[in-house]
């Protein structure tokens, strides 16, 4: 980032080419849908693009990248609640012209193979941990999928150290119950 702002152009490629995927992650497991997930990391790297110049050295450069990225996602939860979420109706035109919706099965067989039921698990969990609270939530995954320290994490949401722990053991003692029914079931 230091490069970046001293007009260094490859430093900001790299730093996409490193930092891109992480993102995505970070924003799908919370909202659950692709093309946002990328739009919002393209936000992010809009953020640092207009920071470089500025930006200092005060902690790592992954807290100051994931505080940007925490309070977009923020933001765009506050978004979510306001505006209530629709779904598109599949709609096609008949030969005679008229509007005829549909809605489409897939046939399903019964459990195909582990690959299915690793999906499941997969999905599974990230729907639990999407029902943490917001705080909760941004905690776990940065500690859990990003593996950023405790400190780091205060960082990123600008508190307390022991605030971070706290929501640490909040957010696994909610999930607890919640990945033991997810394992029974699978077995």
């Amino acid at each position: 980032m230091l490069e970046y702002g001293k007009g260094a152009d490859w430093a900001f490629e790299l730093l996409v080419e490193r930092y891109q995927r992480p993102l995505i992650n970070f924003f799908y497991r919370a909202l659950k849908e692709r093309s946002q997930a990328e739009d919002l990391a393209q936000e992010v790297f809009i953020g640092l693009f207009r920071a470089a110049k500025k930006y200092k050295v005060t902690a790592k450069f992954t807290t100051f990248m994931f505080r940007i990225a925490s309070n977009l996602l923020a933001s765009e939860i506050r978004k979510r609640v306001r505006r209530p979420r629709t779904v598109p109706i599949v709609e096609k035109t008949s030969s005679d012209g008229e509007d005829v919706r549909t809605t489409q099965f897939e046939d399903k067989e019964a459990r195909v193979d582990n690959e299915v039921d690793l999906k499941i698990l997969a999905e599974s969990i990230r729907d639990a941990v999407a029902g943490l609270p917001h705080a909760q939530r941004t905690v776990f995954e940065l500690r859990k999928y990003q593996g950023l320290s405790y400190r780091e994490i205060a960082g990123v949401m600008t508190c307390p150290v022991g605030t971070v722990k706290s929501r640490m053991a909040r957010a696994e003692r909610a999930l607890r119950p919640k990945l033991k029914t997810i394992k029974d079931e699978l077995e």
